[in-house]
């Protein structure tokens, strides 16, 4: 049986001069033969911060040939052949790849390799690496008619200075015709079909930088789908199944957010955020974490063009028109009516059409007014999510609401400046040359930027990073004053601001830790002192509030027998407990309290255990049992006749 395995290992990232979360060293490679038949991959970095070159070298391969993919040269993958039966020299299933850490001056190497039996296989790892962010599969078909697949989503953390894997499918997998992955601008996110017959799996995976962790949201079988940007991806249902429809929106605080339409959607068009199906117009809103729709007429629609921030139709003997307001953050519409709709097309945000006579037409928006027979002005515009707060890391997230253009670039105001036609875009700042938590009140001016015919246009707002102390927390106590193991809840007044959470210490402030939360139940066995800080995300310190719990030593509680504790039936003890000021008592029998024995002697007539209870100030303590014993019958009286 012969095998063929395709493994394809690929960056999410689509633009070669796109920053998209933070910015790899370029690193190079070369492979090194030892004896004509070891091979290994040696790569080197010129480390600008510590002024020196770095150097990592693989393990040695027995393996006739290595490939390096080093597409964009920060991360560079690397891939192990081998020989046939015939003696051909084929891929085999090992592979790995290699990124660069300037934080820790590390390399940081990744190796995997892929498990189907056969030796009789193809394998590798073709990499196109602008970034972090990557997926795998592995596509294997017999005459058997099945598939093994391994399919992951990747990226590597800066933060945690680990690589992060989600895995999406890994194993045999039934009568798969073929897999495909089709990615999403600038990475992050990216969407699979699984052919199985006429049905097709849809997928989409994301790595979250401020949580740090990968998300994933799956659906079903799908018939088609649009993307465009990471924003948005829509899947209809059709052939066997229904026309429902649904949509994934990436939010920046909240990740994947899925969206569902009834049935009867038909079509589907989809442009940078707007999206636009049978029924509905839709952009997502990072401002209101929130899809904003749209409502369309009824009686159908044709000839959808979505286009610099405007979307336009026909509609019966109507032009449409519609486009999102950055100001109101709602869709304005305008209908034009004509006798005849030929060659509709947007210019610049302008829509324009000739009606039957061929005379032209022209619908423009300008925000505040409206839409008119006028051209659309160029309306630069976009929103910025600050993550620094929640993440303790200068994090951005920025997505374009642009009206009059597409082809739009981010100026970060720290030297980083993106490609054109980027849509959305993770930016991690640097701090002093780091990526690092950043201390308070750091400013960048932030500007979306264009080339029309009066030459570079910007747009651009202050993105501050002011990170604010939390509150000198006031402490409140349900008592301050206990016996040893009494509960006292403590509870927090003030305001975290900045911070993420209020933290509990005892021994000193960041001493031994108890705790989080704004209250918190104590058992203090001795008088102790509690401390509380607001602490997380960009804090990296503030000052403790305190409160001390006073524990009050308990009295002593014996018991003193006033003679043999082991006697006959008719006898007695006086059980004395210890005597003081201000002591009050209880004596117990096999444990139960005896009513009314509260003073501190007790005349015994009975056999079992007695204890006492002696409480002062509040604070009690039980005595050690003190066992009574009566073994015997009362003394013969010769008086008493039978």
């Amino acid at each position: 049986m012969r095998i063929s395995i395709i493994i394809i290992l690929i960056a999410l990232f689509t633009k070669t001069q796109a920053t998209d979360y933070w910015q790899p060293y370029k690193i190079t490679a070369e492979v090194i033969t030892y004896n004509s038949i070891d091979r290994k991959v040696k790569f080197s970095v010129y480390d600008s911060l510590s002024g020196i070159w770095r150097y990592y070298n693989t393990p040695y391969y027995n393996t006739p040939k290595i490939t390096i993919t080093d597409t964009m040269n920060t991360i560079i993958g690397f891939n192990i052949y081998d020989y046939d039966n015939n003696g051909n020299i084929v891929r085999d299933t090992d592979f790995g790849f290699v990124i660069f850490d300037h934080e820790l001056h590390q390399f940081k190497p990744y190796y995997d390799y892929f498990i189907p039996s056969d030796p009789m296989l193809v394998a590798g790892a073709d990499l196109e690496p602008d970034g972090i962010a990557m997926s795998a599969w592995a596509d294997e078909q017999s005459s058997l008619g099945y598939t093994w697949i391994k399919e992951y989503t990747m990226m590597y953390s800066i933060i945690k200075h680990k690589w992060d894997t989600l895995y999406l499918e890994q194993g045999v997998k039934d009568a798969w015709e073929c897999y495909y992955s089709k990615y999403v601008n600038s990475g992050f996110a990216y969407t699979c079909e699984h052919y199985s017959s006429s049905d097709r799996n849809y997928t989409t995976s994301v790595l979250m930088p401020v949580e740090q962790t990968m998300w994933r949201s799956q659906s079903g079988f799908i018939g088609s789908y649009v993307t465009s940007g990471r924003d948005m991806t829509f899947k209809n249902h059709n052939g066997v199944y229904d026309t429902d429809a649904f949509c994934h929106a990436f939010d920046p605080v909240y990740g994947i957010k899925p969206h569902s339409f009834g049935g009867g959607v038909s079509s589907v068009y989809l442009h940078n955020n707007i999206l636009r199906a049978s029924k509905y117009t839709l952009i997502y809103d990072d401002s209101t974490h929130s899809m904003v729709i749209d409502s369309l007429p009824s009686g159908g629609t044709q000839g959808v063009i979505i286009k610099d921030g405007v979307v336009t139709f026909k509609h019966m003997a109507t032009v449409v028109c519609k486009a999102f307001s950055p100001t109101t953050r709602t869709w304005i519409s305008g209908t034009f009516p004509s006798t005849g709709i030929d060659s509709l097309k947007i210019v610049n945000g302008t829509v324009k059409w000739k009606d039957a006579a061929g005379n032209s037409h022209k619908a423009g928006y300008i925000d505040g007014i409206g839409w008119g027979n006028y051209e659309t002005p160029l309306l630069l515009s976009f929103y910025a999510s600050e993550l620094y707060s929640a993440s303790g890391y200068p994090y951005v997230f920025v997505r374009n609401y642009s009206i009059g253009t597409d082809s739009v670039r981010y100026d970060f105001g720290d030297g980083v400046i993106s490609d054109y036609y980027e849509n959305s875009l993770w930016h991690l700042y640097q701090v002093n040359g780091h990526y690092q938590p950043t201390y308070p009140n750091v400013s960048y001016n932030i500007c979306i930027q264009t080339v029309n015919d009066s030459g570079l246009q910007s747009y651009c707002q202050s993105f501050s990073i002011n990170c604010v102390e939390a509150d000198i927390p006031i402490i409140n106590a349900s008592s301050d004053s206990i016996c040893a193991s009494d509960p006292v809840t403590l509870s927090i007044t003030g305001n975290l601001n900045s911070a993420q959470k209020w933290s509990w210490y005892t021994g000193s402030c960041n001493g031994i830790s108890i705790g989080t939360g704004d209250s918190i139940i104590v058992n203090p066995g001795v008088t102790t002192t509690y401390y509380a800080i607001g602490e997380g995300g960009c804090i990296v310190g503030s000052g403790c509030g305190s409160v001390t719990i006073n524990v009050g030593p308990p009295p002593q509680a014996t018991i003193s027998p006033s003679g043999p504790t082991t006697f006959c039936q008719g006898d007695s003890v006086v059980l004395m407990a210890n005597s003081g000021t201000g002591l009050s008592y209880q004596w117990l029998h096999y444990h139960n309290a005896i009513p009314g024995a509260t003073t501190p002697s007790l005349t015994v007539y009975t056999a079992g255990p007695f204890n006492i209870i002696v409480e002062e100030n509040g604070c009690a303590k039980t005595s050690l049992d003190m066992n009574i014993s009566i073994p015997c019958l009362p003394p013969f009286d010769p008086s008493e006749k039978i």
